[in-house]
C-alpha cells in the first residue's frame, strides 16, 4: 500500500489500483469504468490480513455482510498528547476509610507525582496515603502533576474521608483478647485471615511509638485475662494520638500468625491497623522503693487517677544532703519557683528521688545510642565494642552468644538476647560510685531485663551505691524464652569518693 497526496494504491496481484480516501464513511474507495469498488472484506474478522482484502462493489452490503478496512494513519504521540491521554485517564474513588496507593505512572508513559493541597485527614508519603479519620466527615484535595518530558499539567481531586464513628462495628463483631489469640493461632505461619478484624483489650505494655509513622507497637489483654496479643503498628487517629499502659483500646487490622509463633494485630500491604475507640485507664501513683531514703515526696495530689492527667507534688531531703533529680516514670522533672513538681499519670506511675552528699560533686551521663554511632563507628548488624564508654568514668560491658551486642539501624538499638544467657554490665572507673541507673530498651518477644531477680521496666530507674551494676534478661511471659531487650539509651549518674 502506498499513499501520494489523497491517492492511495493498493496492489492485487499484479493488478493496481487507484484508490481514494473517503472521509465520510472512513474508507479506501476506487472508481473504474464499471463502478466503484470498496476495499474490505467478506468475513468478520477481529484482525485482517492482506490476503483477506478484497473490492466490494455492493454498497449496500457495506457494514452488514461485509465489512470495509479502515485505514489509520498512525502518528506519533507527542509529549502533549501523553500527558492529555493520561489526565483524561486518571481517577480517584470519592471517599477513602482505609490507607491507599495512589497510581504514579500513565499508561502513555506520563509520571504523576502527589501532593495534599488541602486537608489534613490524609498525609502521604510518596505514593502511600494514610487516611486519619476523627470525629467529623472530612474534604481533602489531592493534586497529581502529570509529566512527560518537558509536557506538565496538572490534576485535582476532592475525596471525602468519613468520621471514624460512623465504622464503629456491632457489639458482637469486636473479638475478646482469647477469641483473636484463637484465631491467629488457627492460620498458617505467615498467614493473614480473609478480613480485617475489630479486637478490643487492656495496654500492658508498650514497645514502641513510631513518631515517622505515628504508630505503635504493644500488647493487649482481657480485662480478666493473662495471655497477650500483639498489636504491630497500629496508626493514631486525628482523636487518638497517645496511649498508656492501663488503657483500653478497640484496634481494627488484620490478623497474622507471625513466624508461625506469633499471634499478632499487623497490617498488611500499605493497610495498617487503626485505633477505633480509647478508654482511659485508671493508674497508681506511688514513690519507687529505689528512691532515696534521704529525700520525702510529701504533698502529692492524689494517689491514683485517670490516665494522661496531671498530678503535682513536693521533695524533702534529710539536713546535710541535696537533691540530685527527681524522675516519674523515668522521666526528668523539674520544679517551678513553688518548688512544685508537675507530671503526667503514664500507666502505675512511679517517683524517684536521688541525693547526694552536700558538697558532693554528682555527675549524670545521658548517653543515647543513635548519638553514639558516629563517634564509635558502629555497623548496622555488627557487634559493638566490648566493653564501651559513655564518658570517661562509665563504661558498659556484656556476655553472651553470637548475637547479643549487636548494634541494628532500625530503632538505633544494642540487642540482648534472652536465649544466650546474656549479661549487661555497667561500671564506674576507680574512685567513683554509681548512684542510680535508667536503661532506655524496647522489648521484643516480652524480653525484660532484670536486677537482683526482679523484672525492671524500661525507663525505670535502680539507686544504688556501688562501683557497678549487672543486669539479666528474662521474660515476663515464663513461658517464652526467646525474648531479646533492645537498648535504645541509658542513664547513669555516679560521684567521687
Amino acid at each position: 500500500i502506498e499513499k501520494s497526496g489523497t491517492h492511495t494504491n493498493v496492489k492485487f496481484g499484479s493488478t493496481p489500483f487507484d484508490w481514494t480516501w473517503e472521509a465520510e464513511r472512513n474508507v479506501l474507495i476506487a472508481t473504474l469504468s464499471d463502478g466503484d469498488y470498496y476495499l474490505g472484506t467478506y468475513g468478520n474478522h477481529d484482525t485482517i490480513s492482506a490476503s483477506e482484502l478484497r473490492r466490494i462493489s455492493d454498497a449496500s452490503v457495506i457494514g452488514k455482510t461485509q465489512f470495509v478496512a479502515r485505514f489509520v494513519q498512525m502518528v506519533q504521540a507527542t509529549d502533549e498528547r501523553k500527558v492529555a491521554d493520561d489526565k483524561a485517564a486518571l481517577t480517584l474513588e470519592e471517599s477513602y476509610t482505609e490507607n491507599f496507593t495512589l497510581p504514579t505512572t500513565g499508561s502513555s508513559g506520563s509520571t504523576i507525582a502527589w501532593a495534599v493541597t488541602e486537608g489534613t485527614a490524609i498525609t502521604l508519603d510518596g505514593a502511600s496515603a494514610t487516611v486519619v479519620r476523627g470525629d467529623v466527615d472530612a474534604t481533602v484535595v489531592l493534586t497529581a502533576t502529570i509529566t512527560c518530558g518537558t509536557a506538565s499539567d496538572t490534576k485535582t481531586f476532592t475525596v471525602t474521608v468519613p468520621q471514624a464513628g460512623s465504622v464503629e462495628p456491632p457489639v458482637e463483631d469486636v473479638m475478646t483478647v482469647a477469641e483473636a489469640l484463637a484465631a491467629a493461632n488457627a492460620l498458617g505461619k505467615d498467614e493473614y485471615s480473609a478480613e480485617k478484624v475489630y479486637v478490643e483489650g487492656v495496654v500492658t505494655e508498650i514497645t514502641r511509638f513510631d513518631s515517622d509513622r505515628s504508630s505503635y507497637t504493644f500488647y493487649i489483654k482481657d480485662a480478666d485475662g493473662t495471655d497477650q496479643l500483639t498489636v504491630f503498628s497500629c496508626k493514631t487517629t486525628a482523636d487518638i494520638t497517645k496511649i498508656y499502659v492501663g488503657d483500653t483500646v478497640k484496634v481494627y487490622g488484620y490478623l497474622k500468625n507471625h513466624k508461625g509463633n506469633t499471634p499478632e494485630v499487623t497490617y498488611q500491604g500499605d493497610e495498617n491497623p487503626v485505633f477505633v475507640t480509647l478508654t482511659r485507664g485508671t493508674s497508681t501513683i506511688t514513690v519507687d522503693a529505689a528512691s532515696s531514703e534521704n529525700a520525702q515526696v510529701v504533698e502529692l495530689s492524689a494517689e491514683s487517677g485517670t490516665n494522661g492527667t496531671t498530678f503535682t507534688f513536693k521533695v524533702t531531703v534529710d539536713e546535710g544532703y541535696q537533691i540530685v533529680s527527681v524522675k516519674v516514670n523515668g522521666e526528668v522533672v523539674t520544679a517551678n519557683a513553688e518548688s512544685v513538681y508537675t507530671a503526667t499519670i503514664s500507666g502505675n506511675t512511679t517517683i524517684v528521688v536521688s541525693t547526694s552528699l552536700i558538697g558532693v560533686t554528682t555527675n549524670t551521663v545521658d548517653a543515647v545510642i543513635a548519638d553514639m554511632v558516629a563517634d564509635k563507628g558502629w555497623t548496622n548488624g555488627n557487634k559493638v565494642e566490648n566493653p564501651f564508654t559513655l564518658d570517661e568514668v562509665i563504661s558498659v560491658s556484656y556476655t553472651g552468644g553470637q548475637n547479643t551486642g549487636k548494634y541494628y539501624d532500625t530503632d538505633s538499638n544494642i540487642r540482648i538476647y534472652q536465649g544466650e544467657d546474656p549479661t549487661v554490665t555497667i561500671s564506674a572507673a576507680d574512685g567513683y560510685v554509681i548512684t542510680s541507673v535508667t536503661i532506655s530498651y524496647i522489648s521484643n518477644k516480652t524480653g525484660t531485663l532484670v536486677y537482683e531477680s526482679a523484672n525492671i521496666a524500661s525507663d525505670q530507674t535502680i539507686t544504688l551505691n556501688a562501683a557497678s551494676i549487672t543486669f539479666n534478661v528474662g521474660n515476663t511471659k515464663s513461658s517464652v524464652t526467646n525474648g531479646q531487650v533492645r537498648i535504645t539509651a541509658i542513664s547513669v549518674t555516679y560521684q567521687a569518693v
